[in-house]
């Protein structure tokens, strides 16, 4: 693939998503890259009535680790790469979702015979509508801040110098709708107009980077790898 291709994630999320486009025969050159936002774990209280966790991205890890009586507790994790880095601290994790949390509470509601109270430890970022799928079951849900997003406040000279100079790549990943809501204001400010595609995690994704971008795709999965599927071209309409 030739096409220019704009990455920009929050540093945990970087290197893995590099390697995944290489891994796809995505030449690194064809690739401008920058990391948008930098994660600051919090300090928190797990509740003491706590019966399970829900992990919603691995980010929020590094908070969990501070607590050892914590990690016995059976861990609910929003998708690979989460459950991953939970299992890697020890913790036992008993669903694995698709990294979507309306999916993840129908699953949990299906298949928990047991009502629990849910520890779900988040980011500044996350969306909770989904907990009221949970509490309309009878769980019990306590939301519980574990990392703070700090993101960069300009777009980095390096990468506004090449837009200027090759013009606008031709595909954009987007993999929240925060995310490119805060890079196309980054655009904006340095004068720079987005083209080309938004490839998009989620059709929560693709509604706000329509907003900005002229095209977008939406990936048939809400994992990394559903979106590097849509580095194929689009099909074609037949008439």
């Amino acid at each position: 693939m030739d096409s220019m291709i704009l990455v920009s994630r929050p540093r945990p999320h970087m290197q893995r998503t590099l390697q995944a486009l290489q891994n796809a025969g995505v030449m690194p050159e064809t690739i401008l890259s920058f990391v948008l936002a930098e994660p600051e774990s919090l300090p928190i209280r797990i509740p003491p009535e706590t019966t399970a966790l829900i992990l919603t991205s691995p980010l929020a890890c590094p908070s969990l680790a501070a607590h050892p009586q914590a990690l016995a507790l059976p861990v609910y994790a929003v998708g690979p790469t989460t459950a991953e880095a939970a299992r890697a601290l020890g913790c036992n994790v008993v669903l694995i979702g698709t990294d979507n949390g309306h999916t993840m509470a129908h699953d949990i509601c299906q298949h928990e015979t047991l009502l629990q109270n849910f520890a779900h430890l988040h980011g500044d970022h996350a969306g909770m509508d989904w907990h009221s799928i949970l509490t309309d079951a009878g769980h019990t849900v306590t939301a519980i801040p574990a990392y703070h997003t700090h993101h960069i406040e300009t777009l980095p000279a390096n990468a506004a110098q090449r837009i200027t100079t090759e013009g606008f790549p031709e595909l954009t990943l987007l993999f929240s709708a925060g995310s490119a809501r805060h890079l196309a204001n980054l655009l904006k400010q340095a004068n720079i107009t987005p083209s080309g595609t938004a490839l998009c995690l989620s059709e929560a994704v693709a509604t706000e980077a329509i907003t900005h971008w002229p095209h977008t795709r939406i990936a048939p999965h809400p994992t990394l790898e559903g979106v590097l599927t849509l580095l194929q071209p689009a099909p074609e309409v037949q008439e």
